[in-house]
């Protein structure tokens, strides 16, 4: 699990590494590979922000939140990539 911006250069970078040579498919480094590679998908950078930022965010977020609960099914979920998908936990799976 990738937990900072360094890890994340660094997974990037081995990735990179990986990805030049040729393996097979179910090898220990095409497993690895995969594996660096959805740490790097999952990777989410935390965010600061000051108060006023944090309330324009929870102003969005609410906005958001209820714009997509609005959709129908299953369209519903479509904006969770746009945005990041972790202002809230999903509805339903």
């Amino acid at each position: 699990m990738i937990r900072d911006h360094a890890q994340f250069e660094a997974a990037l970078d081995e990735a990179t590494g990986l990805l030049a040579g040729p393996h097979s498919d179910g090898s220990p480094a095409h497993e690895h590979m995969l594996s660096l590679m959805q740490d790097i998908a999952a990777y989410r950078p935390s965010v600061t922000l000051k108060a006023a930022e944090d309330e324009e965010a929870g102003r969005l977020s609410s906005r958001l939140n209820a714009f997509q609960a609005s959709l129908p099914h299953p369209f519903n979920r479509h904006w969770e990539s746009m945005i990041g998908g972790d202002l809230s936990p999903p509805a339903h799976p």
